[in-house]
């Protein structure tokens, strides 16, 4: 592979160690005495650099020197290669075809990196800060002699990581310099693999933003040199194999743009798609950016139509809003399902949710109890049946309404006693209609949740996030489900303060301490569990929140119509 050497930052080599056992023959010639790995390679190593030595213009040099370093760092034979490296210097090779000064910095660079791995902290605080000056005098004569060149930029980027990670004030310059380099050579770029290796430098060391602009400049290059949107998709899938979806949605922008105007609808809609499944989540996984995978929806829907959303299309748009927690949104696209597919095996799904959303985030209680009152109608799924007349139940409940509130809760009770999968259901159940027999408050947790929601007690410091995993789960296989809390970011002066949290809903059957900011569930029904929050500081209620987790009898088969 052409400069596979330069492209590599952290190069590495394994020695295949091989043993075997001698059994002289009964009769024949004597056997050589077998070479060892170590020497075979040493005899290589001297080979390649008499070939390196004899004519530094050859261009063959280039590739026996990049072969060279690979056999070199894998022996961690650093100050051997940079010895040769000097006396290969008074040769005057070419700086930009033969580039000594970069492999020398390459060298001190993983020198320094095997010394902090291995703990040599002798050799490390004696000679590092020697090596480290080393490293950045010969990048700076690299990126000096060679600027619009893929080893200046190749140079530029290992002074950049030097001088970052040892954490020193010329990072920033070295960072500005590195830019400036790669937006010179994207006019003109002859190897745009440096392009793509830069980025991801960036990308892996938190520099996302300049990451994203050099992938840009990289994928314009790539369309000067692939003019086939077929080849443009190749790149973007092979990106996302690498897990780069940076890179992924850049190419795939462009693609898009290309087959927009060339593809017939039905075909447009189809790739528009595929693209889609690579990226939203559908539950069973997370998918690799499902907020790229709302963009192509819309664009879906604008170039080709509604009537180009089946139902598994459909409900993966509203559930990839739903873990957004884009819920405003996500709410108007399960309602699209629930009047496109009537008849969809996701509408008690949907109209469950929609009901949560509704009368807990939304501010909508009137169409929550609608929602509940069609799947409590339909009659068709046990588990939300049931969750909808506990839901329903429980808003008559905490609004002192409690006759049609004995009502749900007793009709559930004949739904579901005897039926161990609604172990926990019949629990929450049989508390409540205690508290109404025996006129006492709703219990604690769950009524400081429905209070922060119905009475905004939430002091708005700051907005508790709650997350699940998995988003989907099958209740046969028992498996495990956790529910945590990202760690509030609260303006509290010195001191951190103690926070008490409220959990509350179908915990599957835990209980939790106040101090509990995470806890793992089993569910043994099918349905949507929904799991509250309120948290609270000495101050007051910070906040509430809730997260649902689907569970099945069997995972579902993604459906086309």
């Amino acid at each position: 592979m052409k400069n596979r050497g330069l492209r590599v930052w952290v190069l590495c080599s394994v020695l295949s160690v091989f043993s075997f056992q001698f059994f002289p023959p009964k009769a024949g010639p004597p056997v050589a005495e077998a070479v060892s790995p170590a020497q075979d390679e040493l005899k290589k190593i001297k080979q390649l650099e008499a070939q390196i030595l004899s004519d530094v213009k050859d261009k063959k040099a280039v590739k026996s020197l990049e072969m060279l370093s690979e056999m070199y760092f894998g022996q961690q034979q650093y100050d051997s290669f940079v010895a040769f490296l000097k006396k290969l210097d008074k040769k005057k090779p070419l700086a930009c075809e033969l580039p000594v000064g970069y492999y020398i910095a390459l060298c001190r660079f993983h020198q320094l990196l095997h010394w902090e791995e291995t703990q040599n902290w002798k050799e490390y605080f004696d000679l590092g800060s020697t090596y480290r000056q080393e490293l950045f005098a010969e990048t700076e004569k690299i990126a000096q002699s060679c600027p619009v060149s893929a080893v200046g930029i190749r140079a530029q980027v290992l002074s950049w990581i030097g001088h970052k990670t040892h954490n020193d004030e010329q990072a920033e310059d070295a960072l500005k310099k590195l830019l400036d380099m790669v937006n010179v050579y994207a006019k003109s770029a002859v190897d745009i693999q440096v392009l793509k290796d830069v980025a991801d430098t960036l990308a892996r060391h938190g520099e996302k933003g300049f990451a994203k602009s050099v992938y840009g400049s990289y994928v314009s290059c790539l369309l000067n040199v692939e003019q086939s949107p077929l080849k443009l998709q190749a790149a973007a899938e092979g990106a996302l194999k690498e897990s780069n979806s940076e890179l992924a949605e850049i190419i795939y922008d462009r693609y898009i743009e290309i087959v927009k105007g060339s593809l017939a609808k039905d075909n447009l809609a189809g790739e528009l798609t595929l693209i889609i499944k690579s990226f939203a989540t559908d539950g069973w996984s997370k998918g690799s950016d499902p907020v790229y995978a709302e963009k192509v929806f819309a664009i879906l829907k604008e170039a080709c139509g509604k009537e180009y959303f089946t139902q598994e299309l459909q409900y993966i748009r509203a559930y990839n809003l739903q873990r957004q927690k884009e819920y405003q949104r996500a709410a108007e696209e399960y309602a699209v399902l629930l009047a496109d597919f009537p008849k969809s095996r996701y509408v008690d799904e949907a109209e469950f949710k929609l009901g949560i959303l509704s009368a807990y985030i939304l501010d909508k209680k009137e169409n929550a109890l609608t929602h509940w009152q069609n799947i409590i109608s339909r009659n068709v799924s046990l588990g939300y049946v049931a969750e909808s007349l506990y839901q329903r139940g429980l808003l008559y409940h905490y609004e002192e309404n409690l006759e049609p509130a004995k009502v749900d809760y007793t009709k559930l009770l004949e739904l579901i006693t005897g039926n161990a999968d609604f172990e926990n259901l019949l629990e929450r159940v049989n508390e409540r209609q205690k508290e109404i027999q025996e006129l006492g408050p709703i219990e604690y947790n769950l009524k400081m949740f429905l209070d922060s929601v119905f009475k905004k007690l939430a002091l708005h410091q700051a907005a508790p996030e709650l997350f699940v995993a998995p988003y989907k789960a099958l209740s046969f296989q028992h498996e495990q489900v956790t529910f945590s809390l990202m760690q509030l970011q609260m303006e509290t002066g010195c001191f951190a303060p103690e926070l008490t949290y409220l959990w509350s809903g179908d915990l599957g059957g835990n209980y939790l301490a106040p101090t509990t900011a995470e806890f793992t569930a089993q569910y043994q029904s099918a349905g949507t569990k929904v799991v509250n929050l309120v948290v609270v500081s000495p101050s007051g209620v910070v906040g509430s929140t809730l997260e649902m987790v689907d569970v099945y009898d069997q995972q579902e088969k993604l459906v086309s119509k």
